[in-house]
């Protein structure tokens, strides 16, 4: 149920940031493919603190 609340708000943060979900999925790729958070935002230029966001998420559902 926690997980589901953090997806919601991590969305929340991107839908007001203008980001699609294909996007959320394109940054969720890059990082599992071994890119940074730095090299998404420095290639890609999607706001730091939500390909961070991205991140952690992926972190906790590893």
């Amino acid at each position: 149920m926690m997980h589901c609340r953090r997806i919601r708000k991590t969305y929340r943060l991107f839908i007001e940031q203008g980001i699609s979900r294909r996007d959320h999925e394109k940054i969720s790729n890059m990082l599992r493919r071994g890119k940074t958070v730095e090299q998404i935002v420095d290639f890609c230029d999607y706001p730091y603190e939500l390909v961070k966001k991205i991140e952690e998420d992926l972190l906790i559902d590893a």
